[in-house]
């Protein structure tokens, strides 16, 4: 993982996927939890995999997640409330 980036909670990125309303569960597969987000897309552009087994995941792939869910703001928010991170820097309180 890069350091300059901050990881996420793997329970909220699951939390944040499972509430966007933009997604349609699939069934486990062991400890890898399936979703595929609404829309007319090749579904290779819209199959989400998260094994949810990780404690941590990267901000990468957590703001790419975000994205296709279109819950961007809800992920900025997360990681200004609780790594202290907003805009590439990390925030004095």
């Amino acid at each position: 993982m890069d350091s300059h980036y901050p990881t996420v909670c793997n329970k909220f990125l699951i939390s944040m996927i499972e509430n966007s309303g933009n997604v349609e569960s699939l069934p486990d597969v062991g400890k890898t939890k399936s979703y595929l987000t609404k829309g007319s897309s090749p579904i290779h552009k819209r199959l989400i995999v998260v094994r949810s087994n990780n404690v941590e995941v990267d901000y990468n792939f957590a703001s790419s997640i975000a994205i296709k869910t279109k819950t961007l703001p809800e992920l900025i928010n997360w990681l200004e409330e609780n790594k202290d991170w907003k805009e590439g820097a990390y925030v004095e309180k």
